[in-house]
């Protein structure tokens, strides 16, 4: 095994770990915060704890969202790490630069589409980075067409 790729290996299995780490923190904070909730609901609460139930409410409601955005975050960007982390080079159909508009607001991002049609795309915070990111992924898959 090259250097490279027990490199590409080590930060593929960190990645793996973040993935698991993040969900795991998800669905205990989503879990935790409806437990909450429910107990504030069923467990009537005495006139001179209306603040206390209200933080806890509170407190709920953050766990909840907190967790979804964990898990969010695992499906939405860990796992496009891990996904080019793991890209098999002769599964590759092309490579294509592109620029992003949402909300009238322009962004530069790469799509990588495989041979089975399926595409894995990351966002870049410049042209110049795109441009430098591009030739790193041309020198690291050599056979790969690119598409403008």
């Amino acid at each position: 095994m090259n250097k490279n790729a027990s490199l590409q290996k080590l930060i593929a299995e960190s990645f793996q770990f973040q993935k698991i780490l993040f969900y795991g923190m998800g669905l205990v904070a989503a879990v935790t915060g409806v437990v909450i909730l429910v107990l504030m609901i069923v467990i009537p609460a005495k006139p001179d704890e209306a603040a206390v139930v209200f933080y806890l409410k509170i407190t709920a409601v953050f766990f909840i969202l907190f967790g979804f955005w964990c898990v969010w975050y695992v499906r939405r960007r860990i796992s496009q790490v891990c996904d080019l982390l793991f890209i098999d080079p002769s599964n590759l159909s092309y490579i294509q630069p592109v620029t992003v508009t949402k909300k009238g607001i322009s962004g530069y991002a790469i799509r990588l589409y495989t041979s089975n049609g399926k595409m894995i795309g990351f966002n870049v915070t410049s042209a110049g980075k795109q441009k430098e990111i591009l030739e790193a992924l041309k020198n690291i898959f050599p056979d790969v067409s690119f598409k403008d």
